[in-house]
């Protein structure tokens, strides 16, 4: 495994990648040898500069900068990563910059219309936090049930977006298909 470590305007973001594509990314460091020990935990040692990594280089500088950005184009690798886990974290890969969804929402997508919970553990294992935008997926009231990284991190990624946050999202601000669903 290799890794890259991506200065953006959030912190240094650490990236382990495989050959068959991003592997995981840790939440924004205040320093290099915390980003480094990261990626050292995750197994990987030497150093990623090939085309994908500066790619999603570009990428995490670009939204961390506030500029709408996807990641669909980028290849991830799953192994590791359980089938109903990667449904959902596939479905979430769909949700747009500065748009929200509920954990029951994503449910129904998924396939398991009484799984808001399930969906909500799957979203805690998600090893791809940022380029999977798990924080785009808030309580039936626009609360904020939790983030691998912590709520102080989901509220500042979706203001980044654009969003109105607080406690709970400001209702009038929230997208995509009624939120409350």
């Amino acid at each position: 495994m290799r890794r890259k470590l991506v200065q953006t305007p959030l912190g240094l973001v650490p990236l382990v990648f495989t050959a068959s594509g991003l592997r995981a990314v840790g939440m924004p460091a205040v320093s290099a040898a915390e980003a480094e020990a990261w990626a050292a935990d995750m197994g990987a040692r030497d150093e990623a500069d090939d085309p994908l990594a500066q790619e999603v280089a570009m990428l995490l500088q670009r939204y961390g900068a506030g500029i709408p950005t996807s990641f669909l184009s980028i290849p991830l690798d799953w192994e590791g990563v359980s089938h109903f886990c990667r449904r959902v974290l596939e479905e979430v890969r769909l949700i747009p910059w500065g748009e929200v969804r509920t954990y029951s929402w994503l449910a129904l997508m998924v396939g398991q219309p009484r799984g808001a919970r399930a969906v909500g553990q799957a979203l805690a294992r998600n090893p791809f936090p940022i380029v999977v935008p798990c924080h785009r997926v808030v309580g039936r009231d626009g609360s904020f049930r939790g983030y691998g990284g912590g709520i102080e991190w989901k509220e500042r990624l979706l203001r980044l977006e654009g969003l109105e946050v607080g406690l709970h999202l400001a209702p009038r601000l929230q997208k995509g298909p009624q939120v409350g669903y």
